[in-house]
């Protein structure tokens, strides 16, 4: 598991300006894909909970299963489509194709790597991308009509990690491919404490099937121009200049599936990791050894942080205790193998290129496989 934009934006703002909140049980219950196995949506006052059939193993993927992508194009797939190969030339006269590759090309340069990383919790044939958010209804993507390839690439680079995110022109919308890989880094001794932040307290997670992104003019792209958006798994959503997406709840937006973030709480105000609860009030992985390093980094940030979220969607679905305790596990890895290499993940500054990554990249896939548990 790791990391639905509309066409129109029309009506989908209030005489505000700011986009309606979702009603109770818009959510799931509209885009909520048929599941092999049960899946629990709940209300804060539930009435009942829908399940489905149980197998022997759920799978979290299985969760966010979609219809596959239809043979022909859409009128905004065929337009996005258009854009990119247009921009083709731009891209290869500039050197800027180490940082402006596809999902398909960048899942073949890992598999040949054997950077396992970035794939850990998918299926066999379907990729997701993950986002922590508080406010679903909000988020939105877009690029200004008639910017230049060279600019959005640039603006893209300094936006990963957590840099210039301020553009008028290019406003995307970070995910990640393996949200074990992100708890890990953002934990390790150079990660970023924000984002950890931002784990502790969001209360959803986003989780869209890339496969679903092609018919709505929308491309999730590798964000490959600093060393931490790879220990991260960093992918950013791209759409076509001159449109804007709205991610999630409203009457057209990019489709997601809308999960409780179960990661919420999973770090006291000490910096210490004490385990996830899910809804039953089961605790979750307390014997992970998840370390958070630099924990005065993280507790000045928790002080200072003006984040105040509150609950805005009422359903969402459940990720299966299994797979909470597989990412838990794999994150406990990856801090470990990030903090070995704490200056390549906290610096700011540009990889320079993807061979330079090769090293850094490999031995980090090889910690990780050396100490991760699954279950």
């Amino acid at each position: 598991m790791t990391h639905s934009f509309p066409e129109s934006t029309e009506n989908a703002v209030t005489t505000s300006g700011q986009p309606p909140k979702p009603a109770a049980g818009q959510l799931i219950q509209h885009q909520q894909p048929k599941s092999k196995f049960k899946i629990v949506v709940r209300a804060k006052k539930p009435e009942k909970e829908a399940q489905t059939e149980v197998p022997a193993q759920p799978t979290t993927a299985s969760v966010v299963q979609q219809p596959a992508a239809a043979s022909t194009f859409s009128p905004a797939a065929e337009r996005h489509l258009k854009w990119l190969h247009d921009s083709g030339r731009a891209v290869l006269a500039g050197g800027l194709t180490d940082l402006w590759r596809s999902h398909k090309d960048w899942m073949d340069y890992t598999k040949t790597h054997g950077w396992r990383h970035y794939t850990e919790f998918d299926d066999p044939d379907r990729h997701y991308i993950w986002r922590f958010s508080a406010t679903p209804y909000e988020e939105k993507i877009s690029i200004g009509a008639e910017t230049a390839i060279s600019e959005i690439i640039k603006i893209i680079g300094a936006h990963s990690s957590g840099n210039e995110k301020k553009s008028p022109h290019v406003r995307t919308s970070s995910f990640c491919r393996n949200i074990g890989a992100l708890i890990g880094t953002a934990a390790s001794a150079g990660g970023d404490k924000n984002v950890l932040n931002i784990i502790n307290r969001a209360p959803y997670l986003l989780c869209i099937d890339i496969a679903s992104l092609r018919d709505k003019g929308v491309s999730a792209m590798p964000a490959l121009d600093r060393g931490i958006s790879l220990y991260e798994t960093e992918y950013v959503l791209v759409a076509t200049p001159g449109e804007e997406h709205f991610l999630a709840c409203h009457p057209v937006d990019l489709d997601p599936v809308l999960f409780r973030n179960p990661f919420k709480g999973c770090i006291d105000s000490a910096g210490k990791f004490v385990g996830c609860t899910v809804l039953d009030g089961t605790l979750i992985g307390a014997d992970v050894p998840l370390t958070i390093r630099a924990t005065e980094s993280f507790v000045k940030t928790v002080v200072e942080s003006p984040l105040v979220f509150e609950d805005i969607v009422t359903d969402f679905a459940e990720i299966p205790p299994a797979d909470l305790e597989n990412i838990l596990w794999f994150a406990a890895a990856a801090a470990d193998a990030a903090s070995e290499q704490s200056g390549s993940v906290q610096t700011k500054d540009p990889l320079g290129g993807l061979a330079k990554a090769a090293k850094m990249m490999t031995t980090y896939n090889e910690a990780i496989y050396k100490l991760y548990k699954k279950s």
